[in-house]
């Protein structure tokens, strides 16, 4: 055991070396399986292809609650909002707000200040 002047290592005693092991294990526990559960988050056909109705630069925020109604989220004062949307045959739908979690799509669009679509995507969540 070194002295608070000496400046050589403080040897590790068994007790402070588990403790070491024992806090490294726990955060392995509680960081992997959080980490391992992102979602994951692929791009699906081009929007234009699958939703011809909404043009950057052309459709309206008004054009859009037309036809989806209420976005599901919405950030940044309404700036961007998101649908969550189910498959009917070739068309997309919005999912009820009690059928959201099982949406397999999100529609996500940018307006500018004049509430026009600015820009758009559609992903596939799983």
């Amino acid at each position: 055991m070194t002295h608070a002047g000496d400046r050589g290592p403080v040897p590790r005693t068994p007790r402070s070396t588990v403790r070491r092991h024992l806090a490294l294990v726990l955060t392995l526990l509680l960081v992997l399986p959080v980490a391992s559960c992102s979602p994951r988050v692929r791009a699906v056909q081009t929007v234009p292809d699958a939703l011809p109705f909404i043009a950057d630069g052309r459709t309206s925020r008004s054009e859009i609650r037309g036809v989806f109604g209420l976005p599901s989220r919405s950030f940044e004062s309404d700036r961007i909002v998101t649908y969550r949307l189910r498959r009917d045959g070739d068309a997309f739908k919005a999912a009820p707000r009690y059928e959201e979690p099982d949406a397999p799509y999100e529609l996500v669009l940018v307006f500018d200040a004049r509430h026009i679509v600015v820009r758009h995507s559609l992903v596939q969540l799983w």
